[in-house]
């Protein structure tokens, strides 16, 4: 066979395996929100209550992250516990706990589920419970998960809010919307802070 033939071949699952990545997200449940305000890569969301399957781990940020997922995709899965699989769904959100070293890991549960029908966890290490109704700020970016890229998109969105006139921004949230297979390049990131 050619060498042009292979070249198309080799082009073409190398863009298959490109848009896997880049589309693949895009077929998960995310929380439905209504966008207040936008600028760019900033914008002010309202998102309604959810119900989230959360861990808590302690450690680095990133230590504790990927401490956490495997046992939350086993809850989903339906490995630990009796009745069939939850559907996957984005973003995978990490809030800062109370403590210096403390982290947060949860799954958005999709919108079927209420408290009172999802399956129950059997690890107990697993909190299911309704985060209300939030207003945020949010930034969004591609990239790899580095605490450095983040402490500068937390600065740019910080930054935003005061030229906007938003104030005391209450807690923040890293928003992860790939798996760590993805090319960084591909992935879609956000920080997030709760606003008043």
């Amino acid at each position: 066979m050619s060498t042009t033939f292979w070249s198309v071949v080799l082009i073409s699952c190398l863009l298959l395996f490109l848009a896997f990545w880049v589309l693949l997200p895009r077929f998960f449940e995310e929380p439905k929100y209504q966008v207040i305000k936008k600028s760019g890569n900033f914008e002010v969301r309202s998102y309604p209550k959810m119900l989230i399957a959360s861990l808590v781990r302690t450690g680095k940020r990133d230590t504790a992250l990927r401490s956490a997922f495997p046992y939350l995709a086993r809850y989903i899965g339906g490995k630990d516990r009796e009745g069939g699989s939850i559907s996957m769904t984005v973003p995978v959100m990490q809030f800062k706990g109370s403590k210096e070293d403390e982290w947060k890991i949860s799954f958005v549960m999709p919108k079927k589920f209420s408290y009172k029908n999802i399956p129950k966890p059997e690890n107990s290490e697993i909190k299911l419970n309704e985060m209300k109704g939030v207003k945020v700020a949010a930034v969004r970016f591609s990239g790899s998960w580095d605490d450095i890229e983040f402490k500068r998109q937390e600065t740019l969105l910080r930054n935003w809010l005061e030229a906007e006139g938003y104030v005391n921004p209450l807690r923040l949230i890293y928003a992860f919307y790939n798996d760590p297979m993805t090319p960084s390049i591909f992935r879609r990131n956000e920080i997030l802070m709760e606003l008043e």
